[in-house]
């Protein structure tokens, strides 16, 4: 049999398609199949328009599985965006009934309308005390805490007047009706002087306020903030155990020192964690509902975190199995973290300061 094309040249094979009888020079494989040159080009084609919708299936099949990864992401965490909803709602609720309405009067009074001058005032002499404990329950106050060093205490109000008593080495301070008044009378402004030579136990409930206990330098042992809606602002001092509950407002601590066990849960806001001047031994424990979390350490810690949230970054730290650990620690920690949040986590390290 001689080939089709080439008369005078025997034929090798024949075309799997339109059965030509073909020389070895006109004969071309494709698949493991004999075309003839007219139809390769044919199936060459057809071939590569299957492939091509294949390719497409492959693509939309890809989407669609990231797409159901995603939703269910977002299903997963329904649960929890649902309750922090929920309760942000019953805050504003709470907050505009307690900040903005006074009892036994009808209508809406302005949150920061206060006097600036100092409404009263209450101090007690200083006489070698070393330890005190203090229990504050207010309705809707801005809190200022200041070292002091001529008495054992000074308590100085703007607005309305909560009570002050001293007894057995323990400062009461209540906001009026607080204790049997689902609205309490707001107090603007207060703020607490404490001598610098005690060690301070501090217990502290605030409505509808900002905390603020800054740069002084004061000796805390156990300090228990609760806070409805604020800001808390912690730095330069000294706590040995630390609680805070916060039900929206931002929290910002830094340069705190001698700190053992340290445990704050928000429900609305972010953290801003600067504990690079701890250098002791710390477990350390945040949960934080919807906002960002930034958590910083020194170099010279041994550091292992423990992290769920729904981004984590981190500057400073590798992933070791299931924790992040600083560039220090060699499999045991000096500070371990526990972090739980919706939101981004920041896992920072620093140079060490020595204070």
């Amino acid at each position: 049999m001689k080939c089709y094309y080439h008369p005078e040249k025997d034929a090798v094979a024949v075309c799997k398609e339109c059965g030509k009888p073909l020389c070895e020079d006109c004969a071309h494989e494709f698949n493991g199949k004999i075309y003839c040159e007219e139809d390769l080009s044919k199936i060459q084609e057809k071939s590569k328009k299957v492939d091509e919708k294949t390719e497409r299936k492959e693509e939309r099949a890809r989407r669609r599985e990231e797409r159901y990864k995603r939703d269910e992401s977002i299903r997963n965490y329904f649960p929890q965006i649902l309750l922090i909803t929920l309760a942000i709602v019953a805050i504003i609720l709470i907050v505009i009934v307690t900040a903005f309405v006074m009892p036994g009067r009808k209508y809406i009074i302005p949150l920061r309308a206060w006097n600036n001058s100092v409404t009263n005032q209450y101090s007690e002499l200083y006489n070698g005390e070393t330890f005190l404990s203090i229990d504050a329950t207010l309705g809707a106050d801005d809190i200022y805490i200041h070292p002091i060093n001529n008495v054992l205490y000074r308590v100085e109000t703007r607005g309305d007047t909560p009570r002050v008593s001293y007894n057995n080495r323990t400062l009461t301070i209540v906001s009026p009706n607080v204790n049997n008044n689902i609205f309490p009378q707001i107090n603007r402004r207060v703020d607490i002087y404490l001598n610098d030579s005690l060690t301070i136990d501090l217990t502290m409930k605030d409505g509808a306020g900002s905390i603020y206990i800054q740069d002084t330098g004061l000796k805390f042992g156990n300090v228990t903030i609760q806070e409805g809606a604020g800001n808390i602002l912690i730095s330069n001092c000294n706590i040995n155990g630390l609680v805070i509950n916060s039900g929206v407002g931002n929290i910002n601590i830094s340069k705190i020192k001698n700190t053992g066990n340290i445990r704050i849960e928000g429900g609305v806001g972010s953290f801003n964690l600067d504990f690079s001047a701890i250098t002791g031994k710390s477990y350390i424990t945040l949960q934080n509902g919807v906002g960002s979390s930034t958590v910083t350490v020194n170099n010279q810690s041994s550091v292992r975190a423990d992290v769920n949230a729904f981004s984590i970054k981190t500057d400073g730290f590798a992933k070791e199995g299931n924790y992040y650990v600083n560039s220090k620690y060699s499999g045991s920690e000096d500070i371990y973290i526990k972090v739980s949040s919706v939101g981004q986590v920041t896992l920072k390290e620093v140079n060490y300061e020595r204070p």
